[in-house]
């Protein structure tokens, strides 16, 4: 049999990129994935859930998860602790767009950062300074013309 992930969307509203990398990572290992937006138990050898936003909905959610599989789940993101990183052969997988039939774009970072130090952002003490850290050809598919960057501040970079 083979072995399975279940990776929990907590709050996304578009593709989470984190979970696609995963997936992509695993996917190339040989396990089946499984993506729930749904916060059920669902039998897998692995979990994952990442969290965008830091809002009392997310954090609900992330209390039952945690309940649930106790110190068996993985659960990331910037809703949730903004130190954490998918580690670097994670990180540099290109999205798994089938993970959710996406097809209408691709989307990804070209730099991370900002030099900004707004109040109410936590891009600065999450990315730091402003850096170039991707290119296109890392999480555009050939043939995609539509591309949604999610750069914090993409035109602060030299």
């Amino acid at each position: 049999m083979k072995s399975s992930i279940v990776l929990y969307d907590i709050d996304s509203t578009i593709p989470n990129l984190a979970l696609m990398k995963i997936s992509a990572y695993y996917k190339k290992q040989g396990f089946r994935i499984i993506l729930s937006r749904d916060i059920e138990h669902i039998k897998a050898d692995r979990y994952y859930a990442s969290a965008v936003f830091s809002i009392a909905p997310s954090h609900e959610k992330v209390a039952v998860l945690k309940d649930m599989y106790h110190n068996n789940i993985d659960i990331g993101g910037s809703g949730i602790c903004l130190n954490k990183r998918l580690p670097p052969e994670i990180e540099t997988c290109f999205p798994d767009y089938k993970l959710y039939n996406h097809t209408a774009y691709a989307l990804g970072f070209l730099t991370r950062g900002c030099n900004k130090r707004c109040t109410f952002c936590l891009v600065p003490k999450k990315e730091g300074k402003v850096k170039r850290t991707d290119s296109f050809e890392n999480f555009v598919p050939k043939g995609q013309r539509n591309v949604m960057l999610l750069d914090d501040n993409l035109l602060t970079y030299p």
